[in-house]
């Protein structure tokens, strides 16, 4: 995804970060080969929302043509109230995203399908096994 000029995403409001979508990306797949967990902030997150712990597996395309991310939720805010399990998450909501020291293992997670329904196209994603 290369642009001529940054696009920026946006910035939290507890911490003004300026992260464009490129870097997001490219932290995005880190995570992924890596198997890290991530933090991440959304733009409309309300104020003082705890920063979601989620384990990355899956970057595909939807078929709205949206890029986004397939990870299991392991704590933070949620606006549906359910604060753990698989989430499809709207790349272009990320405003703030960090790797984390933990690492996840797909062993541990039975029900991962890497050939994600909700999506149209993968871009990479965890191996299984």
């Amino acid at each position: 995804m290369a642009h001529s000029s940054p696009s920026y995403v946006g910035w939290s409001s507890l911490c003004p970060t300026y992260m464009t979508i490129d870097q997001i990306v490219e932290t995005i797949k880190k995570a992924i080969n890596t198997q890290s967990n991530v933090l991440i902030r959304y733009a409309d997150d309300p104020a003082g929302a705890e920063i979601r712990e989620i384990s990355p597996f899956v970057l595909g395309i939807n078929a709205k043509n949206n890029l986004v991310l397939r990870g299991y939720q392991h704590s933070g805010y949620s606006e549906s109230g359910i604060h753990t399990g698989w989430k499809l998450i709207l790349v272009s909501k990320i405003v703030d995203i960090e790797l984390t020291k933990n690492m996840f293992f797909p062993s541990k997670y039975p029900e991962y399908n890497p050939r994600d329904k909700g999506m149209v196209a993968i871009i990479t994603a965890v191996s299984k096994y």
